[in-house]
């Protein structure tokens, strides 16, 4: 197993004080040492008894529990701790300062019949290219072997606490030239070959790489990538140099049990292909010159007699001048009904003459990423079994990108492979987390989001692993740990950061929705509640199996999955001042409110200043864009006053304003549920900006909010961002160095159409602070709240909830779930 964890943390003190103030990494800063965070730890073992001498790693310091299983750590800042004896499993836990007492139980390795016990941890998608070794604006994150270990670091401790560690790595591996690259792909991945030292800092042990990047440089692109693996000793699974290599699943030794993983990808090119213009459609106007090809007439024909359809017609296309869309037309025609193993001679006509068009799997006589097809799918599950394999994983790449909820095929597939004898479904490609669900007793996650990835939308911070104890036959415990990617780097998090994270998944486990076109191409969630003749607790009979909705637990910063979910009411006191402010992992049944009332939910949910990074540092704030110059701003106490509770300051001068702004846009939908007729199922949304605010002098400061119109549906175009609309508001609070709660409409104006008729569904925010001798101003808690009334639904519909009001003042009940 690669286990190597070499990186150092802050200052161990005889009481094991682990501080921060003396340690510095990328883009840290030395903070003030403060009164360290007293952490009471439990350490039990599955029957409830404490563990004595138990060892509770941090970095290079070891603290061991006394004759009751007890220990008290200290720290300045959240920490990763490995929680184990001799006999038992590792448990990685991530202390945060705001923890109270903190129990953790041990997983005995062998069970009273001499079983063993395993734990596996999954992750998502994974690349070290393009913003790593160019960035924008600052210098690469990556230019050797340090340095890629160094961007996942803060991981390790966390990752490797695992017997066995996968990873999707969505990405082609090496160094070979653009000119060798897919012709016309729109979005291209290669990674350094130092990735492989990444991965081994995060203990990996297993990469999947049945997916649309795989084949980004065609076969030298599979070959490179497979070489420089096979070089670093890194098994993978899912992608090869023929159709056969490639679907064929593989076998890893863990502890006493075998596992079988299977890799493949729904993500071909063909939907691609499918977007092209044909003979028929006019020529747009304002067609950019590199995209001319799309309607070129090309010369093209293809005689192969010995070939005959259904009809007994022999495979004859007349030479013509034809576009691409029409020939990848006659083409399909032809794979429909003959199949693809035959007429590779025929693609490599068609390519020859329209290399534009795509085909990123291994099929057609080329190598790539496994497809997906059922029956292969099926018969390598039953030979993994065949072949020993105790537990079988199947990992599938496919769904729409960016969607909350997974598309209805893969969870068809999901469903199916479990049905084939499948033990555990890993499902990526989304790029943001979804959620969860159990099926026959058989865990499914649909998205873990990115683990290491370089995309700028803030919906792909947020991440997770996936942590499963095996008993080699059936999983005994499944739990999330919450990752942020922050500046591109994945640290693990704890608090209220853990806990949002959390809610995330808990959310888009409990909501009865798949991705589908609503618009066009453009995707939206759609609402498909469960069977009326389920029980009460959301089970479904589905012939032979039953899926299960799973939920949440939060737990020592991670989230315990279960199989039944726990609700209550909860009675809220409008006092006519301001919205209840809700637990940050709480959800709200919407269809369920009473008349009159609503439901804010964050649409930024990192507009607190706490540092919730276990990397022993503290950095910049979170999510925030700051200036490179020092003395403009700087961490101080929070709004609440509470010890590790951190506001955000500006600072400014007579000649200069000082401006942040949010790291990437959030997200602004008119609708987020929609019904099985695509019509919208939620009610409209209003707007606030809410925060906490204390100034000391000068002109009031403003929030000042941009929206955007950001496509990326068509898969034949560049995607398209227009800016559309800017608003400044003003912060209307005090001079007077106090804090002050701050409510700030925000007005339709921002969301106006363009003058194409496009509606904005993004928009970012920043805050400006007028020049001023001295001045200063200090946030927090800010948040970006979207309002939204009851749904109508006769079945369960939960939302995301931060806050809670009413139209007039009084008491009203809501009934929630996650805490």
């Amino acid at each position: 197993m690669h286990h190597r964890i070499t990186r150092l943390l802050g200052c161990v003190t005889s009481l094991a004080v682990l501080t921060a103030a003396c340690a510095y990494g990328p883009q840290a800063e030395p903070r003030d040492v403060e009164e360290p965070a007293v952490i009471p730890m439990v350490v039990r073992n599955e029957q409830g008894a404490p563990v004595a001498d138990a060892q509770i790693a941090i970095a290079d310091d070891v603290i061991t529990t006394d004759a009751n299983g007890r220990a008290e750590i200290s720290i300045t800042a959240p920490v990763v701790a490995r929680v184990s004896t001799r006999d038992t499993l590792v448990e990685p836990v991530v202390l945060d300062p705001s923890d109270g007492v903190t129990t953790v139980h041990l997983w005995d390795r062998l069970a009273d019949d001499g079983t063993e016990r395993v734990s596996m941890h999954f992750g998502g998608d994974v690349m070290l290219g393009r913003r790593y070794l160019d960035p924008e604006a600052s210098g690469p994150l990556v230019t050797d072997a340090d340095s890629a270990r160094a961007v996942v670091d803060d991981l390790g401790p966390l990752s490797s606490a695992a017997d066995w560690t996968v990873v999707n790595l969505e990405t082609v591996v090496g160094e070979l030239p653009d000119e060798q690259a897919l012709v016309a792909k729109r979005f291209l991945l290669q990674s350094t070959p130092y990735i492989t030292e990444a991965l081994d800092e995060m203990g990996v042990d297993l990469v999947t790489l049945g997916n649309n990047h795989a084949y980004d440089w065609g076969d030298v692109g599979t070959e490179s990538t497979l070489s420089i693996l096979d070089d670093a000793g890194m098994a993978h699974v899912g992608a090869g140099h023929t159709r056969e290599e490639a679907v064929r699943g593989t076998l890893s030794r863990v502890g006493e049990h075998t596992v079988g993983t299977i890799s493949f990808t729904t993500v071909n090119g063909s939907f691609v292909n499918d977007q092209l213009p044909d003979g028929d459609d006019e020529i747009p106007i304002d067609l950019p010159e590199s995209e001319a090809w799309q309607y070129e007439l090309r010369s093209f024909g293809y005689t192969e007699t010995a070939l005959e359809n259904d009809d007994g017609d022999p495979l004859v296309v007349k030479v013509d001048e034809r576009r691409i869309g029409d020939v990848w037309t006659i083409y399909d025609e032809w794979e429909d009904e003959l199949g693809e193993a035959v007429l590779g001679d025929f693609w490599s006509a068609v390519i020859g003459v329209y290399p534009e068009l795509q085909d990123w799997v291994a099929r057609r006589d080329h190598g790539g990423a496994a497809p997906y097809s059922r029956s292969e799918m099926e018969s390598e599950i039953a030979r993994l079994r065949a072949d020993g394999a105790d537990t079988v994983t199947v990992q599938v790449h496919g769904g729409y990108q960016f969607a909350d909820v997974p598309s209805s095929f893969v969870r068809t597939i999901a469903h199916r492979a479990i049905d084939a004898g499948a033990d555990i479904v890993i499902a990526h490609h989304p790029h943001v987390l979804q959620g969860v669900e159990w099926y026959d007793g058989k865990l499914i996650a649909y998205s873990l989001g990115n683990l290491v990835f370089d995309q700028d939308f803030l919906a792909t911070f947020p991440s997770a692993m996936l942590r499963i104890i095996s008993d080699g036959t059936s999983v005994l415990e499944a739990r999330i740990l919450p990752v942020m990617l922050d500046r591109y780097r994945p640290v693990p998090v704890g608090g209220r950061v853990a806990q949002q994270i959390i809610r995330m998944i808990d959310h888009r486990s409990a909501i009865d929705a798949t991705s589908k076109r609503v618009d066009g191409l453009r995707v939206g969630s759609v609402f498909e509640p469960a069977d009326p003749d389920a029980d009460g607790n959301g089970n479904v009979d589905l012939g032979n199996n039953r899926t299960q909705e799973a939920a949440f637990i939060v737990e020592h910063n991670s989230g315990l999955i279960t199989t039944s979910r726990v609700s209550s009411n909860v009675r809220i006191i409008d006092s006519g001042i301001g919205p209840t402010a809700l637990p940050p992992c709480t959800l709200v049944r919407s269809d369920l409110l009473p008349a009159g009332t609503q439901i804010g939910t964050d649409l930024f949910d990192w507009g607190h200043f706490d540092n919730a990074s276990a990397d022993g540092l503290r950095r910049r704030p979170m999510h925030w864009k700051v200036s490179t110059v020092r003395e403009r701003w700087d961490l101080v106490s929070g709004a609440s006053g509470e010890d590790y509770d951190d506001a955000f300051s500006l600072f400014t001068d007579p000649n200069a304003q000082t401006s942040t702004q949010i790291a990437a846009r959030f997200d602004v939908r008119s609708h987020r549920l929609f019904d099985a007729d695509a019509k919208p199922l939620d009610t409209e949304a209003l707007y606030e900006i809410i925060l906490d605010v204390k100034r000391n002098r000068g002109e009031i400061p403003s929030i000042r909010l941009v929206s955007f119109h950001f496509d990326d549906t068509n898969p034949t175009a560049d995607p398209e961002s227009a800016r559309l609309n800017e608003v400044s508001l003003p912060i209307d609070a005090p001079a007077d160095d106090e804090w002050h709660h701050v409510t700030i409409q925000v007005p339709d104006e921002l969301f106006a159409p363009g003058p194409d008729g496009t509606t904005p569904n993004s928009a970012t925010l920043l805050v400006d602070v007028p020049a001023a001798l001295r001045g200063a101003l200090t946030i927090d808690n800010v948040q970006v709240v979207e309002w939204r009334g009851p749904t109508p639904s006769e079945s369960a519909v939960w939302v995301e909830g931060d806050l809670a009001r009413s139209e007039s003042p009084g008491a009203f009940d809501i009934v929630t779930s996650g805490c």
